[in-house]
C-alpha cells in the first residue's frame, strides 16, 4: 500500500519540520484521530501490523461485520490481536495543553507588532 507523503514529509521533497505553526497540529491532530470515523480516539487500540491508532469500538465492529483483517494494512487482525494504548489519553492531554499555549502566545503576540520586542517600548519608525 503505497503511504501519504505530506509536504513536510521525509522524502517528499521538503524538510521535516512544517513551514508553517498552522500545518503542526493539523498534523499532530491527524495522528491522534481515528482512521475508521475520523474522530478524536477513544479507548484507543493500534494494529500490531501497522501501528495505526483507531477506537476500539470501531475496530470491533469492524471486525465482527467484516472478514478478519485491518481495515488500514490489510493484515489478518483479531480482536484478541489489538494492543491498547494506555499512554494516549495521557500524551492527547499533554498535546491538547501545548496546543492551547501556543493558541494564547499567539493572541497575546498578535497585538504587539507596533512594540519593540527588545525595548518593550511603541515602535516610532517604518510602521
Amino acid at each position: 500500500m503505497a503511504k501519504r507523503m505530506n509536504p513536510g514529509s521525509p522524502g517528499a521533497g521538503g524538510s521535516n519540520v512544517p513551514s508553517t505553526g498552522e500545518q503542526l497540529p493539523e498534523t499532530i491532530n491527524d495522528v491522534f484521530r481515528c482512521f475508521i470515523c475520523m474522530e478524536k480516539l477513544k479507548d484507543a487500540h493500534l494494529c500490531p501490523s501497522c501501528s495505526k491508532l483507531c477506537c476500539f469500538q470501531c475496530i470491533s465492529r469492524w471486525l465482527n461485520e467484516r472478514p478478519n483483517s485491518c481495515p488500514y494494512c490489510r493484515a489478518t487482525l483479531h480482536v484478541s490481536d489489538l494492543v491498547n494504548c494506555r499512554w494516549y489519553e495521557e500524551v492527547a492531554s499533554h498535546i491538547e495543553n501545548l496546543q492551547q499555549i501556543c493558541q494564547n502566545i499567539k493572541v497575546s503576540s498578535s497585538g504587539r507588532r507596533d512594540q519593540c520586542a527588545t525595548h518593550k517600548e511603541k515602535l516610532s519608525v517604518f510602521l
